[in-house]
C-alpha cells in the first residue's frame, strides 16, 4: 500500500478548522515538515497527532556546495576590487524576507567600513519596494541586484557574509544551509526555525528582528574577526554534513517508507 504524505515547509500558522484537521491529521499517513519548529507548531498549536508528524529537512548537496571547488568571483563580474568585502542576501524578494532591514543596516556598515559592497540575489514581487528603499536610504551605488541566478554556489563562494533577516513564515531556509555548506559566515534573525541551524557564536550569529544597527554591528564584527568567523564556518559545514545533507535527507525518507 502506498504512503499518503503531506509536506509543510513554512511556519505560517495552519488554521484550526475541520478541513485542515482532515488534511493534516486524518488523510495522510505522515506529515513531513522541513524543521523541528514547524513540527512543534503543528503539535502544540493545532493538536495534530505527533506520531504522524516527522521532521526531515530538505538536504543540501554538499558536493555542489563545496568550498574546495573553484568558482567565478562576483567581484570580476561587478568590476569591484578584489579586496572589497561583500555581504549579501539570497532569497525570493518578498516582504517577510527582511530585505528592507538589510538595506537599512547598510549606512551603519559603511560608516565603519566604506569599501564594503552589498548584493541582493533573487527575484520576486517585493523588488520595487526594495529598490525604493535603496534610493531612500541613499545607498544605490553600494548595492547590486543580481536577479535570478542559477549559479548560487558561485554567488555564495564570493560572499564574505550571508545575511538572512526574515521576520515570518520561515522553515529551514536552503540559502542559509547552502552558505553554511560553503563555509560562508551567516547572520540570521531571531526566529525559532532559523535557530535550529544557526547557533549563536557557534555556527553563525543571531540578531533581533528589525534591528538594523545591531545587524550592521555583527556584519562589521565578522568582517573584522576572520579567525572567529572561520571557526563558526567550520562548525557550520560540519553541521550540514552530519545533519542536513541530501544523503541524510534520502536516508530519512527511506526509513520512513520502510516503516510501512
Amino acid at each position: 500500500r502506498p504512503l499518503v504524505l503531506r509536506t509543510r515547509h513554512l511556519s505560517t500558522p495552519v488554521h484550526r478548522g475541520p478541513l485542515n484537521r482532515l488534511l493534516y491529521d486524518r488523510l495522510p499517513h505522515y506529515v513531513i515538515t522541513t524543521g523541528k519548529a514547524i513540527r512543534e507548531q503543528l503539535i502544540n498549536i493545532n493538536g495534530f497527532n505527533e506520531d504522524r508528524i516527522i521532521s526531515i529537512p530538505t538536504g543540501v548537496d554538499t558536493g555542489i556546495y563545496n568550498p574546495r571547488h573553484e568558482y567565478a568571483d562576483l567581484r570580476d563580474e561587478l568590476s569591484l576590487p578584489g579586496e572589497s568585502p561583500l555581504a549579501g542576501m539570497v532569497s525570493i524578494l518578498r516582504s517577510w524576507k527582511g530585505h528592507v532591514h538589510f538595506i537599512n543596516a547598510i549606512p551603519h556598515v559603511l560608516k565603519e567600513m566604506p569599501d564594503t559592497r552589498f548584493v541582493i540575489t533573487g527575484e520576486g514581487p517585493y523588488r520595487p519596494t526594495i529598490e525604493k528603499t535603496v534610493d531612500e536610504v541613499n545607498v544605490r551605488e553600494y548595492v547590486y541586484f543580481l536577479g535570478h541566478r542559477e549559479d548560487i554556489a558561485s554567488v555564495m563562494s564570493s560572499l564574505d557574509i550571508l545575511v538572512h533577516p526574515s521576520y515570518a513564515n520561515e522553515g529551514v531556509p536552503q540559502s542559509l544551509l547552502q552558505a553554511m555548506a560553503m563555509r560562508v559566515p551567516v547572520i540570521a534573525s531571531d526566529l525559532a526555525p532559523l535557530k535550529e541551524i544557526v547557533e549563536h557564536g557557534r555556527t553563525g550569529l543571531i540578531v533581533p528582528v528589525d534591528a538594523p544597527e545591531i545587524m550592521a554591528s555583527k556584519i562589521i564584527y565578522l568582517l573584522r574577526h576572520k579567525e572567529e568567523a572561520e571557526i563558526m564556518c567550520k562548525n557550520a559545514r560540519s553541521l550540514v554534513e552530519t545533519g542536513y545533507s541530501v544523503d541524510r535527507m534520502l536516508d530519512s525518507m527511506e526509513s520512513l517508507y520502510l516503516k510501512r
